[in-house]
């Protein structure tokens, strides 16, 4: 699987991010953590908190920053 760089630059923990949850389904979450330079070839992972729908128990996902795009960065 290939990434293509945020043009909104890196997340940071609390901003809101959206990314590919497969099939082309879009997807929003929040950073909830930085887990550092422990990826593949030392790819930088972030670790994500969705709910995929209201009500439902929230999820966690760990993806590299190149798979985020954010769409609210934190004040």
């Amino acid at each position: 699987m290939s990434y293509s760089r945020s043009k909104t630059g890196s997340p940071n923990v609390g901003d809101t991010v959206m990314f590919d949850f497969g099939a082309g389904l879009m997807v929003t979450g929040v950073v909830v953590e930085d887990r550092g330079h422990i990826g593949a070839e030392g790819r930088r992972l972030w670790r994500v908190r969705m709910q995929p729908e209201p009500g439902a128990e929230p999820m966690y996902i760990e993806l590299p920053g190149e798979a985020l795009t954010v769409v609210k960065h934190v004040a």
